[in-house]
Order: structure tokens, then C-alpha cells, then sequence
């Protein structure tokens, strides 16, 4: 709840271009698809949602704001006034280096060695057979790319109130594991950065609204010293029939909602607003940061979620978190998490349309 116009950081993750005048602290690299021997036809997830969530965005915007648009900040030469950036790319794909600040060195090592331990986390079992070499550029880069999205995106929340990582927002993931397709902890990444560069103080408050358990950054949480844990606050809404069921990790969540199957718009959008303002209101926790963490596997007909959210109520869902933190000026971060629906792309895009049309969310003027 404080004013971080002003921060800084030196970190090379926190890096972007400036605008001259008007952009959008909208998140987003052309590598941040997986697509290699077919990959995309036999895994559940969308390996290509995000590339078209930007060509979406792009053409929404493109409309909406005449004045131009570019596709990516740190490709764009063109730095007329006048000119509307619309994404902004991070500046590299996160490091062995920069992954050390909460991976340890055996996890990475494993990551980057073991085509096993990839096909277990990415839940792609051909990639036993396929050399680690191949394995990292195709599969490996794409996610370290998008972690680097989410920790940028951290960053530019704070600073400007609001950001969106089309990408990231690998729940499952913690500093010595990697599981349901996320290789690289990008929360806690994200947390570590902002208290390492930025601000040790800084209050966390994550809002899980992936149909899955967050069970990775939860573990992190608990092996934290105390004084941190209670810098993060956890509210989690998930299906406890579904996996991951990880109990220990269920222990840091401080708002654990359980939803049952099937469970409708009106009455999952109760509970959302009714625990948000909980958190505040009865908690009495002040968040400086919220990271969103917006799944969108709670669609109706999601073969893993089995919830029966329509299109509306994603769209209802993610105004309700937008607007409690215009509502109480807390910053914001939107990372897109899970989604195992061909329609998803197009479900988030026009959820992020809806936070514009409603002037919840505008430009960035420099």
C-alpha cells in the first residue's frame, strides 16, 4: 500500500527499455511458445496459448489505441512520441546464475542434465529419448524465458501499479522440485528479487486462482525464516479432489478454500470476494504486492478441473481481483498459469480486453 513510483533496480531481470510516452506493462517474448516434435499435440496444455494471447492483444489494441503499436519494446527501433508500446519483452532468458537465488544447485543441475527428470516435470515421456541439448532450446529456454517474464512483470507492478506476464506462473515448482509442467519456480523467483533488489519489507500477498493446489512457492514459504513467512500471505481456491493433494504444502496456505466439482459462477465468485476482503478486513495482513496467479482450468469442460466456470465468470473473476487492488491501491502482477483448453487463449485475451473496456487497467504515461 505504499508508493514505489520511484523504486529502482539494477538487476539485469528487472531491465527494459524506456518509452517516450505511453506503454503497457504488458509482459511478453515471441520464445515463449513450446513447440518441437509434435509436443503440442500430445500434451494436454496449450503450448502455444501464449503467442496467441499476444496476437490478440495486439490487434484489440491496435484498435483501441490508433496511435500505433509495437510488437516487442526491445526489438523496436522506433521511438517516435506518440507511439503506444503495448508489450514489453524481458531483456534474456533467466540463468543457471540467476535460477541459484532459490534453486539449488543439485535441482538445476538435474533440470539441465537428466532428460528424466524433464519428462517427469513436463509430464512428456518421449523426452526420456531426446537429447538434453534439444531438450533445453526447445522446451527449457521457452520457460526460462517466461520466469524471466514473471520476475520483470514483479517489478513493473510495483512500480506502475499493475503488470501482466502472458506466461508464467508455474505454481508446482519449488526450489528443489519441478512437477505438472513447471520446470522453473517463477513466484518465488519473483519474491526473492523484488526483497533482494528492491525491499526485504515488501508484503507478499499471492491469490491462487489456478484450479490446482499451489503447492511449490507454498513449500518455499515454509522453508523460510519466520520473518518472512509472514511477509507472504497465501490465499488459495482449488479442487482438493485433483492433484497435486500435497498436505505438508497446504500448511503455509492461510486462506485455504476447498471447491467442490462442478461448483458454478455465482457461488465461486462469492467466495473469491468475500475472502479477498477477509484478507484485509479480518486478517488485517497490508499487501505492498499481489501476485494473481490466474488459471484458467476452472473453465467448464477443462478435463483436469472439473469445475463449471463459463468464459463470463473468468472474466467476472479476474475484474474482482483487478478492482480490490485499484479499490485499496495495491499493486498487481497477473501471471496465466494453467488452462488445458484449445479455447483458453481466447478466454484470457478477452478477460484482459474486459480490464481495459472498464477502465480498470489504462496505459502507462511516462
Amino acid at each position: 500500500m505504499s508508493d514505489f513510483k520511484n523504486i529502482s533496480s539494477n538487476h539485469p531481470l528487472h531491465a527494459y527499455r524506456k518509452c517516450v510516452d505511453h506503454f503497457m506493462p504488458i509482459v511478453y517474448n515471441s520464445s515463449y511458445d513450446v513447440y518441437f516434435f509434435k509436443i503440442e499435440t500430445i500434451h494436454p496444455f496449450d503450448t502455444k496459448k501464449w503467442s496467441k494471447i499476444a496476437a490478440n492483444l495486439e490487434e484489440y489494441f491496435k484498435i483501441k489505441y490508433p496511435k500505433g503499436s509495437s510488437h516487442d519494446i526491445i526489438d523496436n527501433n522506433n521511438n517516435n512520441n506518440n507511439t503506444l508500446t503495448y508489450c514489453i519483452s524481458p531483456s534474456h532468458y533467466i540463468t543457471k546464475d540467476e535460477l541459484s537465488l532459490v534453486h539449488t544447485r543439485s535441482f538445476i543441475c538435474r533440470m539441465h542434465c537428466s532428460p528424466l527428470s524433464v519428462a517427469k516435470a513436463s509430464e512428456v515421456c518421449p523426452l526420456v529419448l531426446c537429447p538434453i541439448c534439444i531438450t533445453e532450446r526447445k522446451l527449457l529456454q521457452p520457460i526460462k524465458w517466461q520466469t524471466s517474464g514473471s520476475i520483470l512483470a514483479g517489478f513493473l507492478a510495483l512500480k506502475y501499479g499493475w503488470a501482466i506476464n502472458i506466461g508464467g506462473g508455474f505454481h508446482h515448482c519449488s526450489a528443489n522440485s519441478a512437477q505438472g509442467f513447471c520446470l522453473f519456480a517463477d513466484i518465488t523467483l519473483t519474491i526473492r528479487y523484488l526483497w533482494q533488489e528492491v525491499s526485504d519489507r515488501l508484503n507478499i500477498l499471492i491469490v491462487d486462482c489456478d484450479v490446482h493446489q499451489g503447492n511449490g512457492y507454498a513449500r518455499d514459504v515454509l522453508s523460510m525464516k519466520p520473518p518472512e513467512q509472514k511477509r507472504i500471505y497465501i490465499l488459495d481456491l482449488f479442487n482438493p479432489n485433483i492433484f497435486p493433494g500435497d498436505t505438508i504444502a497446504e500448511t503455509a496456505i492461510n486462506r485455504v478454500i476447498y471447491l467442490k466439482s462442478k461448483i458454478d459462477d455465482k457461488e465461486y465468485l462469492s467466495l473469491l470476494e468475500f475472502h479477498m476482503e477477509a484478507i484485509l478486513t479480518t486478517d488485517h495482513f497490508k499487501p505492498d504486492l499481489i501476485i494473481y496467479n490466474a488459471g484458467t482450468d476452472i473453465l467448464i469442460g477443462d478435463p483436469l478441473g472439473r469445475l463449471r466456470i463459463s468464459a463470463n465468470g473468468i472474466t467476472k473473476r479476474d475484474e474482482i481481483v483487478f478492482s480490490f487492488a485499484k479499490q485499496y491501491n495495491i499493486s498487481i502482477v497477473m501471471l496465466l498459469s494453467g488452462g488445458y483448453q484449445r479455447s483458453s487463449a481466447q478466454v484470457i485475451a478477452q478477460s484482459i480486453r474486459n480490464l481495459f473496456d472498464k477502465q480498470i487497467l489504462d496505459v502507462i504515461n511516462n
